[in-house]
């Protein structure tokens, strides 16, 4: 039992690493909180172990594809490759679109963090990461044939719901992502403010106070959302086909940014008539903004990105994906569960929190290596003032420990009763010899009983023992030191004897050896 406790400190201290729910809503803007009423969602970030981020800025192109693989993957569009849905890409004849897995060519090389999951040493063969409603989930999973969990079907709160009590009760997983379309696919048609909208948080904000009341005590539960959208009315609709000529360009992506492809001659005009435009912003394909972290493809020379509220492609009264520095463009974060401290929205550093930090987060609370991420280190050190210590000891290794500890406490219930058994043959008190030597101070009788029964201290044998006097006079005649009898190591303090002696040998001689 104490060579258990001593074996303690080794195992980590912190929080354990428990089961870890994912949640990505879509579209829901930071200030929904505000706008609209969401009781459960108030009083989750005034509870205990929680944490709660109101403005989360999302990367360019600001649209839920982009933004989706910067927080499975902790990168940039220009670095995973996902840009807009339907980008023209220069090796292929034609359109590459979202369904195609040439389109997550280069986010499937990299791996997301589903794979990291899968590769650590924390996971476990049979336990797979779970996905639920995951856009293209099962393409981005065949990349390295993990095969993971999918529930590509649940399309109710409550379809979802029971996906995931399901996963975690029946498949025993530890890891589930889930994406959840709302508020967005009532924001895209109505408006971000719109009555339909509302009812759509109302929704939600019910069925996060459900989830965090089914697993909160034994989950950490993280809640973000892609970019929020903008209000777009008929009125700032824009149309390219009154501004160009027909036949003189294609058009790639969705707005509110749109790749331009001129037809060979009609470059220089197509940029000169667009750049007049005081409705949205023109940029050749050598001035995109560094900070947009996006990169063109060689085929397309001219981009354009709409003014906020403006559209240039479509009629729609909600839209998502102007600049990533708009604030009604940022998002939440809300965590929820043992991992996370109590009251510290404040001390989080809110500049330049950005939704690839959300890999970071995940990466902390899963337990995984973020070293290979430039941004994920410094992230983590912010992140370590919201989050508890994670606890990241490998399954394997927990479990040859757990071992170690159960063969201890064993084998230690075996001597004591064979000590136990043999004081029954001898005249003596052990107890009254030890309260009746000589010459011991209190302070001293405490040093000896803690070499003597922890075992965790050596004899230094070049010292003189300050008891041997007092032990000898005492001892029992028909009971000497035998190095091979460990209840003589016992009554002579060579407790560090025990330890050398039990730990080398094989345990299955040493146990035959004890019980005859």
């Amino acid at each position: 039992m104490l060579l258990t406790l001593w074996l303690f400190p080794l195992l980590g201290g912190g929080v354990e690493c428990t089961r870890t729910l994912f949640v990505v809503l879509d579209g829901f803007r930071f200030d929904y909180v505000k706008l609209f009423q969401t009781p459960n969602i108030a009083r989750i970030t005034n509870g205990e172990n929680t944490f709660f981020h109101p403005e989360i800025l999302p990367v360019f192109p600001t649209t839920t594809l982009p933004n989706l693989a910067s927080m499975i993957t902790g990168n940039f569009s220009d670095t995973h490759g996902i840009t807009i849905k339907d980008p023209v890409r220069s090796h292929s004849k034609k359109d590459v679109t979202p369904s195609s897995p040439e389109y997550w060519g280069k986010l499937r090389k990299m791996g997301t963090i589903w794979d990291s999951y899968v590769d650590s040493a924390t996971s476990h063969p049979h336990k797979p990461p779970g996905l639920i409603s995951w856009p293209f989930s099962t393409i981005i999973d065949s990349s390295k044939d993990k095969h993971y969990k999918h529930v590509p079907n649940s399309k109710t709160l409550a379809s979802k719901l029971s996906s995931i009590k399901s996963m975690f009760t029946n498949d025993s997983l530890d890891f589930v992502s889930v994406y959840v379309d709302e508020p967005g696919s009532y924001a895209l048609p109505y408006g971000p403010e719109s009555m339909q909208v509302n009812e759509s948080i109302s929704k939600l904000d019910a069925w996060i106070g459900e989830l965090v009341k089914e697993f909160k005590e034994d989950t950490n539960i993280i809640i973000t959302s892609t970019p929020g959208y903008l209000n777009v009315t008929l009125s700032n609709v824009i149309y390219l086909h009154k501004i160009l000529e027909k036949g003189t360009y294609s058009v790639h992506g969705n707005s509110p940014f749109l790749s331009i492809v001129p037809k060979e001659g009609e470059e220089i005009n197509i940029f000169q008539i667009l750049d007049q435009q005081t409705s949205f912003k023109t940029y050749y394909k050598n001035n995109i903004p560094a900070n947009w972290h996006y990169v063109l493809d060689p085929t397309v020379k001219i981009a354009l990105l709409a003014s906020q509220g403006q559209e240039p492609l479509e009629r729609t009264y909600g839209l998502s994906g102007y600049m990533d520095n708009l604030k009604n463009s940022s998002s939440i974060l809300l965590g929820i569960g043992p991992a996370f401290k109590k009251e510290t929205s404040k001390s989080f550093v809110r500049d330049d929190a950005r939704v690839v930090d959300i890999y970071a987060l995940l990466s902390h609370v899963l337990g995984l290596d973020t070293s290979n991420n430039d941004r994920g280190r410094k992230t983590i050190e912010r992140i370590k003032k919201v989050i508890n210590q994670i606890s990241n000891t490998p399954a394997a290794g927990a479990i040859a420990i757990g071992s170690l500890m159960l063969i201890t406490l064993l084998l230690c219930v075996i001597i004591l009763y064979r000590k136990k058994s043999k004081k029954l043959d001898h005249s003596y008190s052990y107890t009254q010899i030890r309260d009746n030597r000589r010459g011991t101070t209190e302070s001293q009788e405490e040093e000896y009983e803690k070499v003597e029964f922890l075992g965790l201290e050596d004899e230094d044998p070049d010292q003189e023992n300050p008891h041997s006097d007092s032990e000898s006079d005492h001892r029992d005649s028909n009971l000497q030191f035998d190095e091979k009898d460990p209840e003589t190591w016992f009554l002579r303090g060579e407790s560090s004897n025990l330890i050398r002696w039990i730990l080398p040998v094989d345990l299955t001689s040493s146990f035959n050896y004890l019980k005859s």
